[in-house]
Parts: structure tokens; C-alpha cells; sequence
């Protein structure tokens, strides 16, 4: 197994830890009052349905429907005429779709969902006269999709009771095989306080321990398969300011590999803040 290989995949994508959906049936939990104004509208707006082509204009709270070729994807591009935010949410049975917002010209991501499955979604912030372009790009598999396009709500995106979909702002600092390098990069989850959990892309993850209105999610891992050692450490710590939907805190993910002499190791180190949008 080469080493070039590993260091492709050496470093998971945000707020995934090592170990994968942490299952379970319970687990420590925060029973905190969140102001009510923080959740934001609760209901979906009509919606009109819109089949579309590639590169078609698209209006906002429409039902947007396609069909997508696997490798390929289909753009559609949203012209804002009032600012504010705006829920996307991607569903299909094909294997694997992502959605991605950018701007007009495709060069600045604003923000995306990349799950491994196609139900996909995501918030962005549209400022009145600018141009977006809204991207369906199959990783796995050709089928009819269809997109959510409304103003930012709470039924669109499928939240329950005590869930929360918060935007971050982060600073990632990378040190891998001796080459650092820093990112910043605007991310999104969904956190359940109450029951003790969050949602990345799908993938359920129960906090480890809580303090206060701080939570930890921390796994780690040592593995060793046909001679290949991996060890796995991942913690991610958040705390909330229950009165505003501020929230900060950190993550942190290591990975280790060993095979046949050789060694391999990449940290991750993330500063993040972030605020409840629904």
C-alpha cells in the first residue's frame, strides 16, 4: 500500500470523526432553554415546481426538479431580489449527489453538503442583486433529483424539536508529512442539545461528555490490518450562549499510519465559531 495513497485520505472532512456514527441509543445530554427567537421560521413557504435544465435562471421557493448524468451535474443560477437566507435541500435515489452554492462565477463556495448518500443540505445568505449559482453533482449514479429552494426554514430542512442548523466560521491549521498550511472555510451542522447529539452530512455523532453548555465529542482508535497500524484520535468541544445562538469551541483530529517501517502523520486543528440560523 503506498504511502502517497494514505496521504490522500489522511485527513477526514469536517466534523467527521475517526470512528464513523457513533450509534447508540443515549447519551450525555444539555437541558438548556434556547431562546424560541433563535429557531426562525418554522413553516415552508408554497412552492412552486419547476422542472429545470443546465444553466437555467431559477427563482426562490420553487420545487426545482432534473435529471443528472453520473460524473456530471447540473447548474442553475439564482439572482437574489431581497437578502436573506436561503435553504437548498437535495433528495434522490441515485447513489451519490452533492450540492454546492457559489458564487456567479463558481470560484467561491459559499457552501455545500457532501454526504455519501443524496440527501443533501445546506444554508446560505443571499444578498439582494447578486448572482448564485446553485451546483447537482453526481458522484455516484445517474437519476432524477429534486431541490428544496425556499427562504430559510425550519420544515424545509427537515429539522425535529430540539434540533438547531448552525453555520460556522473556521480557521483550519493543517500539518501533514511536514507540509503546514491554514484554511478558512465557512461549515455547517446540526445540534441537538437536548438529546445529545449532532448531524454532519448525515452522520450522527452522540456527545461524549457535557459541562455546563459546553459538550465533547471524543473517539479513539487503534487498529492494526494486514500489517498496516492506524491510530485514530478525534475531539471536537462546543460551547453555546443559549441567549444569543452564539457558539464556539474547537476540533481537533490526528491520524498515525504505519506500514513496513514507514510512518505517516497528519494533525487537523480547528478554531470555530459559529451562530444558530434555525
Amino acid at each position: 500500500m503506498s504511502f502517497r495513497a494514505l496521504f490522500l485520505v489522511a485527513l477526514p472532512p469536517m466534523f467527521v470523526a475517526c470512528g464513523g456514527d457513533s450509534g447508540g441509543s443515549s447519551s450525555p445530554a444539555i437541558n438548556v432553554t434556547i431562546s424560541e427567537d433563535l429557531k426562525g421560521r418554522a413553516s415552508e413557504p408554497d412552492l412552486t415546481s419547476t422542472p429545470v435544465e443546465n444553466y437555467q435562471a431559477v427563482a426562490l421557493n420553487t420545487l426545482l426538479t432534473s435529471y443528472v448524468v453520473e460524473d456530471s451535474w447540473v447548474d442553475v443560477y439564482y439572482t437574489a431580489a431581497i437578502t436573506g437566507d436561503v435553504a437548498v435541500v437535495l433528495s434522490s435515489a441515485a447513489e451519490n449527489l452533492d450540492l454546492l452554492v457559489s458564487d456567479f462565477t463558481g470560484l467561491n463556495t459559499l457552501a455545500s453538503s457532501k454526504g455519501d448518500t443524496s440527501d443533501e443540505r445546506l444554508v446560505f445568505t443571499a444578498t439582494s442583486g447578486f448572482t448564485y449559482r446553485v451546483r447537482v453533482k453526481s458522484e455516484g449514479g445517474s437519476d432524477n433529483f429534486q431541490v428544496r429552494f425556499a427562504a430559510a426554514n425550519r420544515e424545509t430542512l427537515g429539522l425535529t424539536e430540539n434540533e438547531y442548523f448552525v453555520k460556522f466560521t473556521t480557521s483550519n491549521d493543517t500539518d501533514c508529512v511536514g507540509l503546514g498550511y491554514t484554511l478558512k472555510s465557512t461549515e455547517s451542522l446540526v445540534i441537538n442539545w437536548k438529546n445529545g447529539y449532532i448531524i454532519n452530512e448525515n452522520e450522527r455523532m452522540n456527545f461524549s461528555s457535557v459541562s455546563g453548555t459546553t459538550f465533547v465529542i471524543e473517539e479513539n482508535s487503534n487498529d492494526t490490518i494486514l500489517g498496516l497500524n492506524t491510530v485514530n484520535n478525534y475531539k471536537l468541544q462546543l460551547t453555546l450562549d443559549a441567549e444569543t445562538g452564539l457558539i464556539s469551541g474547537s476540533e481537533f483530529s490526528e491520524k498515525a499510519y504505519a506500514y513496513a517501517g514507514d510512518s505517516l502523520e497528519c494533525r487537523l486543528s480547528i478554531d470555530m465559531t459559529g451562530l444558530i440560523v434555525l
